[in-house]
Protein backbone atom coordinates (compact mmCIF):
# COMPACT_ATOMS: atom_id res chain seq x y z
CA UNK A 1 0.00 0.00 0.00
CA UNK A 2 1.30 3.45 -0.83
CA UNK A 3 1.22 6.34 1.57
CA UNK A 4 -0.63 9.59 0.97
CA UNK A 5 2.60 11.49 0.30
CA UNK A 6 3.76 8.85 -2.22
CA UNK A 7 0.37 9.03 -3.92
CA UNK A 8 0.72 12.80 -4.32
CA UNK A 9 4.24 12.46 -5.75
CA UNK A 10 3.09 9.75 -8.19
CA UNK A 11 0.22 12.02 -9.24
CA UNK A 12 2.55 14.98 -9.88
CA UNK A 13 5.04 12.86 -11.84
CA UNK A 14 2.23 11.30 -13.87
CA UNK A 15 0.83 14.74 -14.65
CA UNK A 16 4.18 15.64 -16.24
CA UNK A 17 4.03 12.49 -18.35
CA UNK A 18 0.40 13.13 -19.30
CA UNK A 19 1.43 16.61 -20.50
CA UNK A 20 4.27 15.04 -22.53
CA UNK A 21 6.87 16.70 -20.31
CA UNK A 22 8.91 13.53 -19.89
CA UNK A 23 12.14 15.28 -18.89
CA UNK A 24 10.47 16.98 -15.92
CA UNK A 25 8.66 13.78 -14.96
CA UNK A 26 11.81 11.67 -15.03
CA UNK A 27 13.75 14.38 -13.17
CA UNK A 28 11.12 14.45 -10.45
CA UNK A 29 11.03 10.65 -10.35
CA UNK A 30 14.82 10.45 -10.01
CA UNK A 31 14.83 12.91 -7.11
CA UNK A 32 11.92 11.20 -5.34
CA UNK A 33 12.24 8.67 -2.57
CA UNK A 34 9.45 6.42 -3.79
CA UNK A 35 9.34 2.69 -3.16
CA UNK A 36 10.48 0.39 -5.96
CA UNK A 37 6.85 -0.48 -6.76
CA UNK A 38 5.83 3.20 -6.89
CA UNK A 39 8.85 4.00 -9.09
CA UNK A 40 7.82 1.24 -11.47
CA UNK A 41 4.26 2.58 -11.53
CA UNK A 42 5.61 5.97 -12.63
CA UNK A 43 7.80 4.35 -15.27
CA UNK A 44 4.74 2.44 -16.50
CA UNK A 45 2.77 5.67 -16.59
CA UNK A 46 5.49 7.26 -18.73
CA UNK A 47 5.23 4.38 -21.19
CA UNK A 48 1.43 4.68 -21.10
CA UNK A 49 1.54 8.34 -22.13
CA UNK A 50 4.13 7.56 -24.79
CA UNK A 51 1.48 5.13 -26.09
CA UNK A 52 3.82 2.20 -25.51
CA UNK A 53 0.97 0.23 -23.97
CA UNK A 54 2.67 -3.17 -24.09
CA UNK A 55 5.69 -1.78 -22.24
CA UNK A 56 3.41 -0.11 -19.70
CA UNK A 57 1.50 -3.35 -19.23
CA UNK A 58 4.71 -5.30 -18.62
CA UNK A 59 6.04 -2.74 -16.14
CA UNK A 60 2.73 -2.71 -14.24
CA UNK A 61 2.93 -6.51 -14.14
CA UNK A 62 6.33 -6.22 -12.44
CA UNK A 63 4.70 -4.08 -9.76
CA UNK A 64 2.13 -6.76 -9.00
CA UNK A 65 4.96 -9.32 -8.87
CA UNK A 66 6.58 -7.20 -6.15
CA UNK A 67 3.35 -6.46 -4.27
CA UNK A 68 0.19 -8.29 -5.33
CA UNK A 69 -1.96 -5.81 -3.38
CA UNK A 70 -0.58 -2.76 -5.19
CA UNK A 71 -3.25 -1.59 -7.60
CA UNK A 72 -2.67 0.74 -10.55
CA UNK A 73 -5.52 2.51 -12.32
CA UNK A 74 -3.89 2.45 -15.74
CA UNK A 75 -3.12 -1.28 -15.39
CA UNK A 76 -6.81 -1.97 -14.79
CA UNK A 77 -7.61 0.33 -17.71
CA UNK A 78 -5.34 -1.62 -20.05
CA UNK A 79 -6.91 -4.89 -18.92
CA UNK A 80 -10.38 -3.39 -19.45
CA UNK A 81 -9.46 -2.24 -22.94
CA UNK A 82 -8.24 -5.73 -23.77
CA UNK A 83 -11.43 -7.32 -22.43
CA UNK A 84 -13.52 -4.81 -24.40
CA UNK A 85 -11.63 -5.56 -27.62
CA UNK A 86 -12.22 -9.28 -27.06
CA UNK A 87 -15.94 -8.76 -26.44
CA UNK A 88 -15.86 -9.64 -22.73
CA UNK A 89 -18.00 -6.67 -21.76
CA UNK A 90 -18.69 -7.73 -18.18
CA UNK A 91 -14.97 -7.99 -17.35
CA UNK A 92 -14.30 -4.76 -19.27
CA UNK A 93 -17.01 -2.96 -17.29
CA UNK A 94 -15.62 -4.21 -13.97
CA UNK A 95 -12.06 -3.23 -14.83
CA UNK A 96 -13.03 0.22 -16.11
CA UNK A 97 -14.93 0.75 -12.86
CA UNK A 98 -11.91 -0.36 -10.82
CA UNK A 99 -9.69 1.98 -12.82
CA UNK A 100 -12.04 4.87 -12.01
CA UNK A 101 -12.25 3.86 -8.34
CA UNK A 102 -8.46 3.88 -8.10
CA UNK A 103 -8.05 7.23 -9.87
CA UNK A 104 -11.27 9.24 -10.19
CA UNK A 105 -9.43 11.85 -12.29
CA UNK A 106 -8.23 9.37 -14.96
CA UNK A 107 -10.38 10.58 -17.84
CA UNK A 108 -9.57 7.78 -20.30
CA UNK A 109 -11.43 5.23 -18.19
CA UNK A 110 -14.61 7.34 -18.25
CA UNK A 111 -14.38 7.79 -22.02
CA UNK A 112 -13.94 4.11 -22.75
CA UNK A 113 -16.56 3.07 -20.22
CA UNK A 114 -18.91 5.49 -21.98
CA UNK A 115 -18.11 3.83 -25.31
CA UNK A 116 -18.79 0.43 -23.78
CA UNK A 117 -22.13 1.58 -22.37
CA UNK A 118 -23.13 3.14 -25.71
CA UNK A 119 -22.19 -0.09 -27.51
CA UNK A 120 -24.77 -2.00 -25.47
CA UNK A 121 -27.46 0.64 -25.80
CA UNK A 122 -27.11 2.03 -22.27
CA UNK A 123 -27.18 5.61 -23.51
CA UNK A 124 -28.05 7.28 -20.21
CA UNK A 125 -25.07 5.57 -18.55
CA UNK A 126 -22.85 6.46 -21.49
CA UNK A 127 -23.94 10.11 -21.22
CA UNK A 128 -23.08 10.09 -17.51
CA UNK A 129 -19.60 8.72 -18.27
CA UNK A 130 -18.99 11.42 -20.87
CA UNK A 131 -20.36 14.12 -18.54
CA UNK A 132 -17.97 12.92 -15.83
CA UNK A 133 -15.13 12.97 -18.38
CA UNK A 134 -16.06 16.55 -19.40
CA UNK A 135 -15.98 17.61 -15.76
CA UNK A 136 -12.38 16.38 -15.59
CA UNK A 137 -11.26 17.65 -19.00
CA UNK A 138 -13.70 20.30 -20.29
CA UNK A 139 -11.39 21.26 -23.18
CA UNK A 140 -11.39 17.82 -24.84
CA UNK A 141 -13.29 18.24 -28.09
CA UNK A 142 -13.64 14.47 -28.64
CA UNK A 143 -15.45 14.02 -25.34
CA UNK A 144 -17.73 16.92 -26.27
CA UNK A 145 -18.49 15.31 -29.66
CA UNK A 146 -19.30 11.97 -28.04
CA UNK A 147 -21.53 13.64 -25.49
CA UNK A 148 -23.30 15.72 -28.12
CA UNK A 149 -23.99 12.68 -30.29
CA UNK A 150 -25.57 10.91 -27.31
CA UNK A 151 -27.69 13.95 -26.42
CA UNK A 152 -29.35 13.61 -29.82
CA UNK A 153 -30.52 10.09 -28.99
Amino acid sequence: MIGHNDHNIIKKITEHFKNMDFDAGYKMLKSSNLSHAATLECEGNAEFYKKNYQNAFEIYGQVTDIDNEYRISRYYYLWASDFFAKGDLVQAFEYYQESIDLDPEFVDAYIDLGALMASIGEFASARKCYEDAMAIDPEDINIRKSLNSLRKM
